[in-house]
C-alpha cells in the first residue's frame, strides 16, 4: 500500500492516482526521500526564521529599554512563529508538521538554556508549543491552498 504525498490517504499499490484527491502517485522510494529532505529543509528554515526574529528583537531591545516579561514574550513569539513556519512549509500531514515543530523547539530550548535566567521547565513547554504550532502550520497551509 502506498500513501499520497498530497493528502496522506492510503492507496493500493496498483493505483496511479490518489482515490481521495486525484493526484498522481509517486513511487514510495522517491516520496520518502523527498519528504525527509523537505522535513530537514523546513526545520532549517524554521531556525532561520527564529534567528531573524531574535536579531530583530535584539536590535529593538538595544534602542528601547524593555523589561524581562516583554523579553520572554518576544522569545515565545519567535518560537511560535518559527514552529508554525516549519509545519506550513512541510504541508504533508499534521504529524510531520508537529514532529518538525518539536525538533525545532527541542534545538531552540537548548539555545535558550544557555541564557542566564532560563529554567529547565522551558524544555517541556517548548516541546508542547512546537507540537501545537507545527501541526497548526500544516493546517493553515492546507487551508490557504484550498482558497
Amino acid at each position: 500500500m502506498g500513501y499520497c504525498s498530497e493528502c496522506g490517504i492510503e492507496n493500493t499499490d496498483k493505483s496511479r492516482y490518489c482515490s481521495n484527491c486525484g493526484k498522481i502517485l509517486i513511487k514510495e522510494d522517491n516520496s520518502k526521500l523527498k519528504v525527509k529532505r523537505l522535513n530537514l529543509i523546513s526545520i532549517c528554515l524554521g531556525f532561520a526564521v527564529w534567528l531573524i526574529i531574535i536579531i530583530f528583537f535584539t536590535n529593538i531591545d538595544s534602542i528601547i529599554e524593555i523589561d524581562s516579561n516583554l523579553k520572554a514574550f518576544e522569545m515565545f513569539s519567535a518560537l511560535i512563529i518559527a514552529s508554525g513556519f516549519t509545519g506550513f512549509w512541510v504541508r504533508n500531514n499534521w504529524k510531520s508538521g508537529a514532529l518538525n515543530g518539536i525538533i525545532l523547539c527541542f534545538i531552540l530550548s537548548f539555545v535558550e538554556l544557555i541564557n542566564p535566567g532560563t529554567y529547565i521547565i522551558a524544555l517541556p513547554v517548548y516541546l508542547i508549543i512546537g507540537f501545537i504550532f507545527g501541526a497548526l502550520g500544516v493546517k493553515s497551509s492546507r487551508y490557504l491552498k484550498n482558497l
